[in-house]
């Protein structure tokens, strides 16, 4: 090796003199510097060949390409692609020999180098023979580039010296050499790996420093490290950093993100007390969905996956999404910008002459990448898919003016254009000013997102934008103006559907309560419903006994953070008539099943009365028949849902809630409100009971537990809490029995208090229309779930089929003559 480094190093000088070499990168500043393992005496060399005069450019090339050197830059290349270190190796050591004269330039190291850090992590000698390499490529005086050194980088992540790994960045910023994403990786993967945060947070304030923007993979490896410490203030920071940088979360890091929140160290994290007023100044500073002011509240987190309706609101807690404000001077910020990249890519003066024409025509509400359209889900264009679209999106716009069709002058001149009724629609397009064809050569991208853009409008197109063209705008502003602004065209077995975007953002949100959902990625099936994250300390994710336990069961207060929920309940009105309120009563057939059992089967329920009106609902099967409760379901499982019969129903009202008191008596006294109903097999009667408490110590296992909640524009929704099955094994067995049988019965809970209430419905019928929230709470997460029923007029009326379907949600519905349905039955029995 030392004669053929002698050998190579005067011809290597004279063919190519190196710059003076900056001091932060020579050898001896560099933290792996050891003694030279070669000679720089070079052996002598022949002089190449001078070039033939008048060589052309492809001459040159072949006649490099040709040259030792360029047949070892290919060999290595090869390695390079096939990942094959043993074969470059052998490469490499023939190149010294003493009768080889290829010298080595920057770019063989380099791939030298890069295929030993692929390798260091599972070859100790791999990352020894890059060290070494390294050393003979300082040896021989050949500058290293920022590829070079991100290699080195990667070998020194590869020992577990993260130390080393981000001086050479360091250095590397130091010399002038501006680092990359890709440079930073090592050390800060490294520091991640090791557990060292403290570290990870001084590679990310120098990333920051020098401008390199962190991508998911750096910031789902802070988020570990972080979260793995009990750093509850770092989480929250980078959380929101995900929030702007991100927006969506991979499925990796969702599962990052739901530990973290099932960790104790969440649990611990929050205020027991914060300024409300300042938590909701702060949403709207930051146009909302987030507030910045650290995590609210205490205690654990419930976490799952969830879905949101086509509203924004969350199908797990009832939650409801919002949408981002964007700052106008951004949007005309990115049409400024946008007009520069087009104008260099495009022939100005055509650019040009699109936007005069667009000043004049101008402003749409609508913008259809006809081409798209025209060629969506066929091979063919299609103009009468076009106009399909043109119609569709003119309906539905506010001025009712045709949108602006962006088609290639081709198009317009060429193929389908010529037939007759082609040539009609064309000719409307062009009266109406609606129509503008790119000219030949250019890109019709530009000219649809330049227009769509520029007018704030709508823009109809199923292009991803995901290619080079759309890289170059950036990933700050541009995905959020997408969201907002695209619509998709999708097939059905009705036909072609507009896709518009929807009514919130997907994003990141923090709540003003404290709660977080983080949108997962999805593919390109916009069909198929986003999971989210959700996470928030509420009781959507407790078991049963969970919620007893927190809620008033054994005599224990229930806390104020019960129904801190957000959601959106119609308020539209009704004709309801008014009605009496006592010697109602409704007749039960669960006495019929019930002949063969000498015991009595009572439903009791009862409320209690909370700050900021709240009404409350509770049902629970009493102390001297809970043994036979089981059995009745499991008779009833074979019938009918039980109908209502108001001739059944008597309605007894407490001190506070008379009947007879007068119209503004009732407005000022009718919230909070409890409910009990009582039922008897052997009379087939039922007592409603209106109080103002909670009978705490009457609560049991299998309690209904439901809510009226009052919303911010003063509508109200009932929310319904069904316990399934909690940390007891046999009700986690029956568990499907019993959400089953939960869903059949509740129409008439839901009956019953609105007949039995009716007087208080009449004074307010908007009531009939507040949603009703129905909380499964399972030990189970096939059974763990929120379900909207709709407005109470509806739910109340709920039948069985409907039921059934809701359950099954589509699938093939459960035969209950099975082996599991009849375990589940006398399972129930025994129980």
């Amino acid at each position: 090796m030392r004669l053929a480094a002698a050998a190579l190093r005067p011809a290597a000088t004279f063919l190519f003199p190196l710059p003076r070499r900056p001091t932060a990168l020579r050898r001896s500043s560099l933290p792996f510097a050891r003694p030279r393992l070669h000679s720089t005496t070079p052996a002598p060399m022949p002089p190449p060949s001078p070039p033939p005069l008048n060589e052309g450019k492809a001459a040159a090339r072949r006649r490099s390409r040709d040259s030792p050197e360029g047949r070892l830059r290919h060999r290595l290349d090869t390695c390079s692609r096939d990942n094959d270190l043993p074969t470059a190796l052998s490469l490499y050591d023939a190149a010294l020999s003493p009768s080889s004269h290829v010298p080595l330039s920057v770019h063989h190291y380099n791939c030298l180098l890069y295929l030993c850090s692929n390798a260091a992590s599972s070859s100790p000698d791999a990352a020894q023979r890059g060290f070494d390499i390294f050393a003979r490529m300082e040896a021989d005086g050949v500058e290293p580039n920022e590829a070079t050194l991100t290699s080195v980088a990667r070998l020194a992540a590869a020992r577990s010296d993260p130390t080393m790994a981000f001086s050479i960045v360091r250095r590397m910023a130091a010399a002038g050499t501006p680092p990359r994403l890709r440079t930073y990786g090592p050390a800060l993967f490294a520091y991640c790996d090791a557990g060292d945060a403290d570290g990870a947070s001084e590679v990310e304030a120098h990333m920051d420093a020098s401008g390199v923007v962190p991508e998911e993979p750096e910031l789902a490896a802070l988020l570990r490290v972080n979260a793995a410490g009990g750093r509850v203030d770092q989480v929250y920071r980078l959380l929101h950093r995900a929030r702007v940088l991100l927006r969506q979360v991979n499925n990796a890091t969702a599962q990052l993100l739901e530990s973290w929140f099932a960790s104790d160290a969440a649990s611990d994290a929050g205020l027991d007390d914060w300024d409300a007023g300042k938590v909701k100044e702060a949403m709207l500073k930051g146009g909302g969905g987030w507030h910045g002011q650290g995590w609210l509240g205490k205690g654990q987190w419930s976490v799952g996956r969830s879905e949101m309706d086509k509203d924004g609101t969350c199908q797990r807690c009832g939650e409801k999404l919002v949408c981002i404000d964007i700052d106008p001077s951004e949007t005309e910020n990115f049409a400024k910008s946008l007009t520069q990249l087009a104008i260099k890519r495009e022939i100005k003066d055509n650019f040009l002459k699109f936007q005069q024409w667009l000043c004049q025509h101008g402003p749409f509400d609508a913008v259809i990448d006809a081409a798209n359209v025209g060629l969506y889900n066929r091979n063919d264009f299609s103009f009468s898919d076009v106009n399909y679209v043109v119609n569709g999106i003119q309906r539905i716009t506010k001025s009712k003016k045709l949108p602006l069709i962006i088609l290639h002058k081709k198009r317009v001149n060429g193929g389908p254009a010529k037939l007759p009724h082609n040539q009609k629609l064309l000719e409307r397009w062009q009266r109406a000013g609606a129509l503008y064809a790119t000219p030949p050569g250019s890109n019709d991208d530009w000219y649809w997102l330049y227009a769509a853009v520029s007018c704030r409008s709508l823009l109809v197109t199923n292009d991803e934008m995901r290619d080079h063209l759309f890289q170059l705008l950036g990933t700050s502003f541009f995905p959020r103006w997408k969201e907002k602004h695209q619509v998709r065209l999708t097939l059905s077995g009705s036909g072609r559907n507009l896709q518009l975007p929807p009514p919130y953002s997907i994003v990141i949100q923090e709540s003003e309560e404290g709660s977080w959902h983080v949108p997962t990625t999805s593919d390109d099936d916009i069909e198929k419903p986003r999971q989210w994250i959700c996470a928030n300390r509420k009781t959507s994710g407790s078991s049963s006994q969970e919620f007893a336990s927190e809620h008033g069961v054994n005599g224990k207060l229930l806390p104020l953070s019960l129904v801190n929920h957000r959601m959106g309940a119609g308020a539209l009105g009704c004709s309801h008539k008014r009605s009496q309120a006592s010697s109602l009563s409704l007749s039960h057939p669960l006495s019929s099943m019930m002949a063969s059992r000498s015991a009595v089967l009572c439903f009791s329920a009862a409320a209690t009365a909370r700050s900021r009106h709240r009404r409350f609902l509770a049902v629970s099967c009493d102390a001297r028949a809970s043994d036979l409760l089981y059995s009745s379901l499991a008779a009833k499982l074979l019938g009918p849902p039980t109908s209502f019969d108001a001739g059944k129903l008597t309605v007894d009202f407490a001190h506070g809630h008379s009947h007879s008191h007068s119209h503004s008596q009732r407005g000022a006294t009718a919230f909070p409100r409890a409910y009990t109903l009582t039922h008897c097999d052997f009379t087939a009667n039922l007592t409603l009971a209106v109080s103002d408490n909670i009978a705490a110590d009457r609560l049991r296992a299998d309690d209904v537990f439901a809510e009226w909640k009052q919303q911010d524009a003063g509508v109200m929704a009932l929310h319904v809490h069904c316990f399934v099955s909690g940390t007891n094994l046999l009700q986690g067995l029956a568990a499907g029995f019993r959400y089953y049988v939960f869903s059949k019965e509740l129409p008439l809970v839901l009956q019953a208090v609105v007949h039995g209430d009716a007087l208080l419905f009449a004074e307010q019928p908007e009531l009939l229309e507040a949603k009703v929230w129905v909380h499964f709470h399972s030990s189970s997460n096939k059974y763990n779930r929120l379900e909207c029923w709709g407005p109470l007029r509806e739910a109340a009326k709920r039948h069985s089929l409907q039921l059934e379907n809701a359950i099954t949600k589509g699938k093939r519905r459960r035969r209950w003559a099975t082996p599991d349905t009849i375990f589940s039955t006398l399972l129930a029995f025994l129980l």
